[in-house]
């Protein structure tokens, strides 16, 4: 009975240690991820990109902002953006360059924002993709 109590009585003080380590954690405000998707006819790679995008923020638990500013595209990307953002995922905006501000006015101080032009070689390294 006695060996019972103290395994009650370690395990609420770890229960204890773990609230207090998580509290003190979640008091350190990292700065909101704010990728900016630069497209023009890229029909293709746009759903393999944002479904990677939310898939790997889903598993960091880490909360990502999209903003989606398409160039002019002829293609189904414009129609594709909107789906997703009417479906799938919260916190997916699109924009039309024609509409939109320059992209240093587009976010906010607390965000750290990540510009990635779809078209240009070597761009989707700053993603963190999933495979």
């Amino acid at each position: 009975m006695v060996l019972l109590f103290w395994i009650l009585g370690i395990y609420g003080i770890c229960a204890l240690l773990v609230h207090a380590f998580y509290r003190n954690m979640s008091k350190t405000v990292k700065p909101k991820k704010h990728y900016i998707i630069i497209t023009y006819n890229n029909q293709q790679q746009l759903e393999w990109v944002m479904g990677s995008l939310f898939l790997c923020s889903l598993l960091k638990g880490e909360e990502i902002k999209v903003t989606i500013r398409d160039e002019g595209s002829t293609d189904d990307t414009v129609p594709i953006a909107w789906r997703l953002a009417a479906k799938r995922f919260g916190g997916l905006t699109v924009e039309e360059a024609s509409t939109t501000a320059s992209i240093s006015e587009v976010h906010s101080a607390d965000e750290e924002v990540i510009v990635v032009d779809v078209n240009q070689a070597g761009e989707l390294a700053k993603l963190p993709l999933v495979y």
